[in-house]
C-alpha cells in the first residue's frame, strides 16, 4: 500500500492501491545490506562454533573418569536455573571490551548445557568398542572425537545446529 492510503487509514485488509514503493526506499538504503550481512554471518558462525564447543564439552563430560565431572555437572545445571542477569551480563562485556565488537554476538552464545547434556546422552551411547579399537590404532582423544564421535551423532548435532540457528538468528539482544 503507499504511504498517503497508509496515513490516512486506507489500508482495512486488501490495500486499495498496490504499491512496491516502500520496499523500494528500503532497498535503496545500503545500510540494510550490511545489517543483512551481519545476521548472516552471527548465525553461521554462531551456529558452528556453539555446535562445536557443545560437543567438546559434551565428549569430556560423558567420560566415567572425568576429575570433577559432579561439580561440573552441578554448576552447568545451576546456569540452567539461574542466569546473572541482563545488567550484570552488560557490564562484563563493557569490562571485556565487548561491546562494539563482532565478537559480543557470538561469544556470550557459544555453550548451552541443556545442549550439553543432549550431546552427552548421545556420546554415552556410542559403544566403547569403537574408542577402544581406535585407541589401539594410535588415535588420540581428538582423533576419536573428530572422526568417530563426531560422525556418529549427526542427528543430535543438527538438531542443536537447529534450534540454535533459530535461536542465533532471533536473538535482538
Amino acid at each position: 500500500a503507499s504511504g498517503q492510503a497508509l496515513a490516512k487509514g486506507d489500508f482495512i485488509f486488501w490495500p486499495s492501491k498496490l504499491s512496491l514503493e516502500n520496499y523500494r526506499s528500503v532497498f535503496r538504503d545500503h545500510s540494510i545490506y550490511r545489517a543483512f550481512f551481519i545476521s548472516i554471518s552471527k548465525t553461521v558462525i554462531g551456529v558452528v562454533t556453539h555446535v562445536f564447543f557443545c560437543a567438546m564439552m559434551a565428549y569430556a563430560m560423558s567420560k566415567a573418569n572425568l576429575k570433577g565431572r559432579k561439580l561440573y555437572s552441578a554448576m552447568g545445571i545451576i546456569t540452567m536455573f539461574f542466569s546473572g542477569g541482563m545488567i550484570p551480563m552488560y557490564l562484563l562485556l563493557s569490562e571485556l571490551d565487548m561491546l562494539n565488537s563482532f565478537w559480543v554476538y557470538i561469544i556470550p552464545a557459544l555453550l548451552s548445557y541443556y545442549d550439553v547434556i543432549i550431546l552427552m546422552n548421545f556420546f554415552r551411547d556410542v559403544p566403547p568398542s569403537l574408542e577402544e579399537s581406535a585407541m589401539m590404532d594410535g588415535a588420540g582423544q581428538w582423533r576419536i572425537f573428530l572422526q568417530i564421535y563426531l560422525p556418529l551423532s549427526k542427528p543430535a548435532l543438527a538438531t542443536i545446529a537447529l534450534f540454535n540457528g533459530v535461536n542465533q538468528w532471533n536473538d535482538f539482544m
